[in-house]
């Protein structure tokens, strides 16, 4: 079976700044609470078509490690005053409710380095962070006026 080096310098790095930029320009959407995994309870309408004009707040889409493409399908508000709520802005029509609540077990977030078929890999696997806390959208939608 093939082993490979992990690196753990990543994560050590992303507990210790609280810098959203790592020094390559790569952006880390990261909050007050680390980074979040997204649970929705349901299904995403997402534009089916990549569209070449930015918006006012910026590109729709962006690039991933220069591999894959991420759509930018909402706005994340966290509530002042309760801590663990938070609301989800879909477009111009949908607002989602959600908590913070903490993953039974935490989970990590992995690079792993991708190669080519035939090629054995040298590169290490990165530890990027650990997540604990879990953002949970689990009511219907509900309209904005």
């Amino acid at each position: 079976m093939p082993s490979t080096e992990i690196d753990f310098t990543p994560a050590k790095d992303a507990l210790d700044n609280s810098e959203v930029f790592e020094s390559d320009g790569r952006c880390i959407v990261s909050s007050s609470q680390g980074l979040l995994l997204l649970d929705i309870q349901g299904e995403l309408s997402l534009p089916e078509e990549e569209y070449p004009v930015a918006t006012p707040t910026g590109c729709e889409y962006i690039s991933v490690d220069k591999i894959y493409k991420a759509v930018k399908f909402g706005h994340l508000e966290f509530d002042e005053i309760n801590k663990l709520r938070v609301t989800l802005i879909i477009g111009k029509s949908q607002r989602l409710l959600g908590k913070i609540e903490d993953l039974p077990k935490p989970m990590g977030v992995l690079r792993v380095p991708v190669s080519k078929q035939d090629e054995q890999n040298t590169e290490s696997v990165e530890i990027l962070d650990v997540i604990y806390k879990k953002l949970l959208f689990d009511m219907r939608p509900l309209p904005i006026m």
